[in-house]
This record gives C-alpha cells, sequence and structure tokens, in this order.
C-alpha cells in the first residue's frame, strides 16, 4: 500500500529504536541481512496463509502445499538479503523445525467460520483528545474467526520461549488489532496470540487478550508523540545486545552523527509509510 499510515512494525520499530526507524522509514536504507528467526517466522506465516484461505474457501490442501509456500517464502527472502544465522544455526535444521511446527498445527482441529485472512485493514486512529490523526493504522492480521461472542482475531508468532501473560496484556499489537476489526465491522473483537514455542519439544501456546476504548485512545496517543519526535527529527539509538545483536543498520548506526549520514541529500529519502 502506498498511501502514507502507520502499522504496528513502525510503531514497534520507533518504540525499540528511534535510530533504526530512521534508517528504515526515512532514510530508506535497503537490509542487507537478515535474521534466520525472522525468515522462519515468515514462512511458517506463509504456510499457515495457505491452509487458512483453503478452510475459507472449503477447498482440500494438503501438507505438501503448505510445504511449498514455506519453502518458496523461504527462497523469497534468501534471495533478497543474506540470512543471518546465529550460533550453531543452519538452514536445513531450522525449515525442519518450522514444518515441524506447521504440521503440528494441522494435525490439530482447524478453524471455522473464518472472516480473513491477512486481509489490510486500513482505520483510522484518535487520540484521547479527540483529535484524529492525518495518517491511518494499516493492519494486517493473520487470521479472524468468527464466534457467538464477536470477532477473533488470532496472531501466530513463533518464540524460542512460551510467552508470559503480563506480555500479552502489554502488547501493542493486539490493541491495533482489536481498533482495526472493530473499525471495519462494526463488532467487539478479542485477540488470541497462537504461539509456536521452538523449545526441544515443539508446542503451541494459545493467550487470549482483551482491549477498551482506553486502549484505543491510547494507541492514538502513542502514534500522535511519535509523530511530534519525527517532526523535531528525536532519532537516536537505544544500544542494547537485544536491540544490536540482529540490526541490520549497525554500520550506518557506527557512523551516525557523521556527516556523510546526517545530510539528507546523501540518502534515499523517503517519506512514505511503508508496511
Amino acid at each position: 500500500m502506498n498511501r502514507p499510515h502507520w502499522s504496528y512494525s513502525q510503531i514497534s520499530c520507533f518504540q525499540r529504536c528511534p535510530l533504526q526507524y530512521y534508517f528504515r522509514y526515512i532514510a530508506g536504507i535497503p537490509r542487507k541481512t537478515v535474521p534466520a528467526n525472522m525468515v522462519l517466522g515468515s514462512a511458517v506465516h506463509a504456510g499457515l496463509a495457505t491452509y487458512h484461505r483453503a478452510l475459507m474457501h472449503h477447498k482440500p490442501v494438503g501438507f505438501s502445499t503448505l510445504e511449498t509456500s514455506f519453502l518458496d517464502s523461504w527462497q523469497i527472502q534468501s534471495d533478497n538479503a543474506k540470512i543471518d544465522y546465529t550460533f550453531k544455526q543452519n538452514q536445513n535444521d531450522l525449515q525442519q523445525l518450522g514444518l515441524s511446527l506447521l504440521k503440528k498445527y494441522t494435525d490439530e482441529e482447524p478453524p471455522v467460520s473464518i472472516r480473513s485472512v491477512e486481509k489490510p485493514l486500513h482505520v483510522p486512529l484518535q487520540a484521547s483528545t479527540g483529535y484524529i490523526l492525518e495518517k491511518p493504522l494499516l493492519a494486517i492480521a493473520d487470521l479472524i474467526t468468527e464466534s457467538s461472542d464477536g470477532l477473533l482475531v488470532n496472531e501466530f508468532k513463533t518464540s524460542s520461549r512460551a510467552y508470559s501473560s503480563m506480555e500479552v496484556e502489554q502488547s501493542l499489537q493486539a490493541s491495533c488489532y482489536v481498533h482495526a476489526a472493530e473499525e471495519t465491522w462494526a463488532e467487539p473483537a478479542t485477540v488470541r496470540f497462537i504461539i509456536f514455542v521452538k523449545t526441544k519439544q515443539p508446542r503451541i501456546q494459545r493467550i487470549d487478550t482483551v482491549r477498551d476504548a482506553h486502549n484505543t485512545t491510547r494507541l492514538g496517543d502513542i502514534v500522535q508523540n511519535i509523530e511530534r519526535a519525527i517532526r523535531v527529527d528525536a532519532f537516536y539509538p537505544i544500544e542494547s545486545a537485544l536491540n544490536c545483536s540482529g540490526c541490520p543498520y549497525r554500520q550506518p548506526c557506527k557512523e551516525w552523527g557523521r556527516e556523510q549520514v546526517t545530510k539528507p541529500e546523501l540518502l534515499n529519502f523517503s517519506t512514505n509509510g511503508c508496511h
């Protein structure tokens, strides 16, 4: 989508490291590497999307079709950037892990009453003052199903550990999805995180969470203040082992503050909001 917008990816990127946001969304510096765990997660999502779309259209689908979607996604990502493997990681083991997680999920009872699969939801953002932000929110939920209580937004994650209830309760992504679903269909919505836990014995964890009007306007307030920070060029690094170890912008970050990276004319400057 070319229309300027906010996405959870953009919001969380700024919260994690404003300087990384600058390199990615304003300077438009292309990624030269991508973490292997991110490639794995995207490939699993591709397989899940194929599975859920077949279910939504009541079409049979064999696991080999999901495997093809998974491997095609992996190949596309590896063609676009070098995959950065951590210690003891390799392509074959990660692919087998991803496919085993997919198989574990598809062996379970399939979801029913599917409303949408990876459907872009484009909705306005409103601050607690009532102010409507100029740039709307774009949310692309993995899977939305219907129930007697309203809509259930299913968000799939791959993780090396199980999630805590506090992580889910504090998730801004859940606020984005509830707001987008309720604005789009005028029905109550809740979020279910479905975590594919990549432990020695892989398992699937499910945690539900709810949001209210306060969460929605808080989301608007957060984005409004991010916009204020961007207007005054408040870009700075937040350095930590977690942030920096897999960051594709380590080199420009090292050079941050020098003349060659502070002059906009020397950068591929772009202000359109990409997802």
